[in-house]
């Protein structure tokens, strides 16, 4: 059984340190995924799967992160003495994981809509399964709430930001990690119609047309601003698609994790916009799918993600 949150063992096993809150069992769920495109997805309208390959999928996301800010899982203040923690969209909860075996001290809470978690975690992590669109039923203030790889998750950012403010203790964290479109090119290698460069330019238009545009990571920093966040931090770097930068060893390993992330999630996520969307047909969309990865596995093209990690404190008062 996975360990999610129980109205018995919560209270009884933290010692003392538990929030009061309203707990969620699996019992209180109804789990309807839905088959599309051979592939397993959750319920409402979310892009990416939640089967076993998107759970490898997701190991290897986790350690393309690690390579990026160096292991550290976070780089807020409340990277350290962070509490209660809040993991919204925790998935395999690779993060949740890690950050409570690092804070023995704090609980970690992880929250995603489908039960695809990790079954062996410490003892002071727990996960629910929630949709964050919902109200948000928590009664305790957490210090740290943070979303990585939530980008086309929500409609309406500002209002999941005003949830989690609303959410946070005084002088609480909160902090995003997301990759953004469009995917860029620093020479001439992506020439305008390149696989890579239509790719990018039919996905923005595929999920502009959904509502949930993928170019938001890029706003992070002015909707946390319109949510009423201070202190507000952007920290921007990049992840070569695929390990051309033969220059920078560094660069080039996390290219190496960026190709195989990206392309272990390029059909099942093109399949979904495209054909819902764009009105694509799935035949076309595989074969575009097809002609995007040859190219991406060439490694003539010399694209990059811009990545964002944005970080904002509550006000004091």
């Amino acid at each position: 059984m996975l360990p999610y949150v129980t109205k018995s063992s919560y209270s009884s096993q933290h010692d003392g340190r538990a929030p009061s809150t309203r707990t969620i069992e699996t019992s209180d769920i109804q789990l309807a995924f839905q088959q599309r495109f051979g592939r397993t997805y959750p319920s409402r309208d979310y892009i990416l799967p939640n089967d076993w390959d998107e759970c490898i999928r997701l190991a290897i996301q986790h350690h393309l992160w690690l390579r990026t800010y160096n292991s550290r899982l976070a780089n807020s203040p409340k990277r350290e003495r962070a509490a209660r923690v809040l993991d919204c969209g925790t998935g395999t909860g690779h993060w949740a994981s890690d950050f409570a075996d690092d804070h023995p001290e704090a609980v970690v809470i992880g929250v995603d809509l489908s039960p695809i978690q990790l079954t062996a975690v410490p003892p002071n992590l727990w996960y629910e399964i929630f949709d964050l669109d919902q109200p948000w039923p928590w009664r305790e203030l957490y210090d740290f709430i943070f979303f990585r790889h939530m980008n086309t998750a929500f409609a309406d950012w500002v209002e999941i930001f005003e949830k989690a403010l609303g959410h946070l203790e005084p002088g609480g964290y909160i902090e995003l990690q997301d990759n953004s479109f469009p995917i860029m090119c620093d020479d001439d290698t992506m020439a305008p119609d390149s696989a890579i460069a239509r790719w990018s330019t039919l996905l923005m238009e595929a999920t502009e047309l959904m509502g949930r545009p993928c170019d938001t990571p890029s706003r992070f920093k002015q909707l946390l601003d319109l949510a009423g966040f201070e202190a507000i931090v952007e920290e921007k770097t990049v992840w070569p698609i695929g390990p051309w930068d033969v220059d920078h060893p560094r660069e080039k390993e996390i290219g190496i994790w960026c190709r195989e992330n990206c392309l272990e999630a390029l059909e099942a996520s093109t399949m979904h916009l495209f054909t819902q969307f764009l009105h694509w047909s799935q035949e076309d969309t595989r074969d575009f799918c097809d002609e995007v990865e040859r190219e991406i596995r060439e490694g003539s093209v010399h694209a990059y993600f811009t990545v964002y990690c944005v970080y904002g404190r509550k006000p004091y008062a």
